[in-house]
C-alpha cells in the first residue's frame, strides 16, 4: 500500500515521514526532482507515476498534487496533517523567508540556482505568491485543507493534528499495522524563548 501526505509544509510532515520510516516504509520528504516539470511549467499532464519505488511520500510537492496522485495511484491512501493556522503562519514564514536556504549536499552553483527557481515556482503554485503575503497564504492554507477533505474519499483519507498529540494510534489504525512500542517521533520541535510556542515541520 502506498501513502501520500496531503498536508502542507510545517504541519508535521517531517514527523510523519520519520514515523513511516520507523514502520519500515521507504519514504521521501520534500524534493525538487520528480515533479519538476509540473511545478516549473504548470504541466497538469505531467507524469505523476513517478513514485513507484517509494512506499510513503510527504510534504511538497506531493501535497499540492494530491488529486493527480489519487488518480495515478488509485489504491493509495492519503494523510492530511493539520495545524492551528495562527501557529502555522509564523512557522511557514520562517521556513520560506526568514532563514537561509539549506541546499542539498553536493549542489553546485547551477543546481543551487535551479533549486531556488523551483522553490519560488512551488510557492506560486501552492500559495499564489512567491512573496510572504500573509492573508493570501492563510487563505490558500484553509482552501487546501478543505478541498483535500472534499476530494479524497473518506476511506482513503486520514486527518490528523500531530501538534495536538495525534500519533501512532491514528496512523497504525489507518494503515492496518500494529502499534510499535517506541514513542511517536515528534520531530523539529523548538520552543521560542518569548512565547513558548512549539514549531513542528
Amino acid at each position: 500500500m502506498k501513502v501520500f501526505g496531503a498536508g502542507l509544509s510545517k504541519t508535521g510532515t517531517t514527523s510523519l515521514q520519520e514515523a513511516f520510516t520507523l514502520l519500515g516504509y521507504k519514504t521521501l520528504g520534500f524534493h525538487a526532482d520528480r515533479l519538476h516539470d509540473a511545478v516549473i511549467h504548470g504541466r497538469e499532464d505531467a507524469n505523476f507515476r513517478v513514485y513507484d519505488d517509494m512506499d510513503a511520500v510527504f510534504d511538497l510537492p506531493v501535497a499540492h498534487y494530491y488529486e493527480q496522485l489519487a488518480k495515478a495511484y488509485p489504491e493509495a491512501k492519503f494523510i492530511l496533517t493539520l495545524r492551528d493556522e495562527d501557529d502555522w503562519w509564523p512557522s511557514i514564514e520562517n521556513h520560506f523567508f526568514l532563514r537561509p536556504v539549506k541546499y542539498p549536499r553536493l549542489f553546485d552553483l547551477p543546481r543551487r540556482r535551479s533549486y531556488k527557481v523551483f522553490r519560488r515556482a512551488l510557492r506560486e503554485r501552492v500559495y499564489g505568491s512567491a512573496s510572504p503575503v500573509e492573508d493570501l497564504y492563510r487563505q490558500r492554507y484553509r482552501e487546501h485543507n478543505a478541498r483535500v477533505q472534499a476530494v479524497i474519499p473518506a476511506e482513503r483519507l486520514l486527518v490528523m493534528n500531530i501538534m495536538a498529540g495525534d500519533g501512532w494510534d491514528k496512523v497504525c489504525e489507518f494503515i492496518g499495522v500494529d502499534k510499535p512500542a517506541m514513542p511517536f517521533p515528534y520531530k523539529n520541535r523548538a520552543r521560542n524563548a518569548d512565547d513558548q510556542t512549539q514549531e513542528l515541520s
